[in-house]
């Protein structure tokens, strides 16, 4: 009895050390503790909407410090006042999110604007 309750031990000691490694291998996919990615949306005029590109920064940056990012890498292509961020945990999330919203914009008729497309 005392054997097989030590194997039953040993069984749910692996299984718990499996979802632990599980657990630290999925924890380990964000390549900065904290990252995010975050894009700018803001209308240039009552018909244009413009779009920045995806930008990476941290959950601790607020709106400004997201904008000043903003501007700091790429001052070529400054954006209205009065700026949205949206926020997404992945680049990918934040990349579809944007294209999604920016067929959403010309399908209620507004011309749209994607920074970081008048380069290619």
């Amino acid at each position: 009895a005392t054997t097989r309750i030590n194997m039953e031990l040993k069984k749910q000691l692996l299984m718990l050390a499996t979802s632990f490694l599980g657990m630290a291998a999925f924890a380990q996919t964000d390549p900065v503790p904290g990252t995010i990615h975050a894009y700018l949306v803001g209308k240039q005029d009552a018909n244009t909407v413009v779009i920045s590109e995806v930008i990476q920064a941290t959950e601790q940056m607020v709106h400004r410090d997201l904008l000043g990012m903003y501007n700091k890498l790429y001052p070529d292509t400054p954006l209205p006042k009065g700026v949205e961020a949206l926020r997404f945990a992945t680049l990918e999330e934040a990349q579809a999110d944007r294209l999604v919203l920016k067929a959403k914009y010309e399908k209620a008729g507004r011309s749209v604007t994607l920074r970081g497309e008048e380069k290619k």
